[in-house]
């Protein structure tokens, strides 16, 4: 493979270690166990398939233990595919699970839930979305969802299969103002022609933004950047700019060391949050090249439409597969540079 490795001390060191949910005792965790999880600085929520559990940052158990999410949301869907996530403005836990029908004339739902604090162990406002019409026929499994937010709006993705084996794909908002309320929501969803990543904005505290963003990896074209107005709500348009930026989806799966399993390398979409930082939105997603499954990772500028890219791997002989990045904007830093700077221009004038 050509030159390009990521170096194995960029990684940032870590602070603390413990285990999670263990599978032990947890009937809800079910198999695979699509774990997934937020931190507020003090507290961490992990999803487990049907099973929630809040810590400490020192792994010690909070809320007198782990529930179901059957019991938090009072539901007795059946329900899969957790997503958490932790607004730093608004200092609140939002999650979104989905619900797998329960036959083939089934109303399409799926619940999101938001807490009302940034304590998860506290009271959450708790909604079941139901969806009809094309593209959501009786018996439509919301697959795969995405939560992604920025200061306004959280904002979802999924893949949906109907029941007579079509799949669409479909992107929406939701107002916080709204649901951190537990108010009645009314939001437009949106057709797109592929699996669309929602996009989180950076910052602590999180930055703000025009409008809200969605970002889909095309193999053999490049990536269609969606812009979303008023935070999904009323009157909500979607408009979306293809940029080119030619990539093949891997070719085959990712080999493990010391076995003949392979598992899933993807099909070149974003599979996790990308994140804007107020000029970019910065991605990451498998890719094809010269035969291996191979990270591929770049920003998209949002003023001019454009993209840069780079590959990362760890070694010539590498499979490397499910990447996700985080953004860390260093704006205290930035003005600290800066006033440093005006003291010493103020020292020499002096």
């Amino acid at each position: 493979m050509p030159p390009g490795a990521a170096a194995p001390h960029l990684a940032p060191a870590v602070s603390s270690s413990f285990d999670g949910i263990s599978e032990a005792g947890c009937s809800g965790c079910g198999v695979p166990p699509d774990p997934n999880a937020a931190t507020s600085g003090t507290e961490i929520v992990e999803l487990v398939n049907t099973f929630i559990q809040v810590t400490d940052t020192t792994g010690a158990v909070l809320c007198g233990g782990g529930v179901t999410l059957n019991r938090l949301l009072r539901s007795t869907d059946s329900l899969t595919d957790p997503r958490v996530q932790f607004d730093n403005v608004h200092q609140r836990f939002s999650l979104a699970v989905t619900v797998a029908p329960a036959s083939n004339s089934a109303t399409p739902a799926m619940w999101v839930a938001a807490s009302d604090s940034a304590d998860a162990c506290g009271t959450w406002r708790v909604y079941r979305l139901t969806f009809s019409g094309d593209p959501f026929p009786a018996g439509t499994f919301l697959d795969f969802p995405m939560l992604g937010q920025d200061t306004n709006a959280l904002l979802i993705s999924t893949r949906n299969f109907t029941p007579h084996n079509g799949r669409n794909f479909t992107v929406y908002g939701l107002p916080k103002t709204t649901i951190y309320a537990g108010n009645p929501v009314s939001f437009k969803t949106f057709n797109v022609d592929s699996l669309t990543a929602p996009v989180t904005n950076a910052g602590q505290p999180m930055i703000s933004s025009p409008v809200s963003f969605f970002l889909a990896a095309v193999p053999g074209t490049g990536y269609r950047l969606f812009r979303l107005t008023n935070s999904g709500g009323s009157g909500a348009t979607l408009t979306k700019v293809t940029i080119n930026s030619f990539f093949k989806a891997p070719t085959r799966e990712a080999n493990q060391p010391g076995t003949t399993s392979t598992i899933d390398s993807s099909d070149g979409n974003i599979l996790a949050s990308p994140y804007f930082d107020g000029t970019s939105i910065w991605f990451t997603h498998d890719f094809d090249l010269v035969g291996f499954p191979t990270v591929r990772y770049g920003a998209v500028n949002v003023s001019t439409n454009t993209v840069a890219t780079a590959a990362a791997f760890h070694s010539a002989t590498s499979d490397d597969f499910n990447p996700s990045l985080a953004v860390a904007i260093i704006r205290d830093l930035t003005t600290k540079l800066l006033a440093a700077e005006n003291r010493s221009r103020n020292a020499e004038e002096g």
